[in-house]
């Protein structure tokens, strides 16, 4: 799926998060229930920030630059690492795309 650095994306409704420890475990729902059988997934420190972006209140290119600013590397540095990361969580139903 392509992403678009203009779009605004937001976390779904359909998936649970639990912080364990320094990671964020992203579980999906299956009729409103945790499904333990579907594909989880976990977000490190950087994930974790990035995903809290995604509220749909911010297009991606600034999800990014935001995120730049706060880790202190470059937009272009982590532009690849954050298009991949959503492109992922889209594909798993994490994401959705306003």
């Amino acid at each position: 799926m392509a992403v678009n650095l203009k779009t605004y994306y937001k976390t779904s409704d359909q998936v649970i998060t639990r912080k364990i420890e320094d990671d964020l475990i992203i579980v999906p729902l299956n009729d409103g229930i945790g499904d333990l059988d579907a594909e989880m997934f976990s977000l490190n420190v950087t994930g974790i920030a990035i995903w809290e972006k995604l509220d749909g209140t911010k297009s991606l290119d600034t999800v990014i630059a935001e995120t730049a600013k706060d880790f202190n590397i470059s937009f272009d540095h982590i532009k690849e690492d954050v298009v991949e990361l959503v492109e992922k969580l889209l594909k798993l139903g994490f994401l959705v795309k306003l």
